[in-house]
């Protein structure tokens, strides 16, 4: 079935429909998560720490402005 395959903290699996996905994991660019990502979705955004260092309130700033966006 299409959808996103989602787990939950109690580890249940679950498929749900999503028009927008989005990844936070970390404080380190995780290049190769977003490689995968590109490979099986048309529009990806790089945003906050993975694309360049920021402190939050940039990195809050450039969210917003993606966000607006879509």
């Amino acid at each position: 079935s299409d959808g996103l395959l989602v787990e939950t903290a109690e580890g249940e699996k679950l498929i749900k429909n999503a028009g927008s996905v989005i990844i936070s994991v970390g404080v380190c660019p995780r290049k190769e998560l977003e490689l995968v990502v590109r490979s099986r979705v048309s529009e990806v955004y790089i945003i906050g720490d993975a694309n360049s260092p920021k402190n939050g309130q940039e990195a809050i700033k450039e969210g917003f402005e993606v966000g607006r966006c879509i």
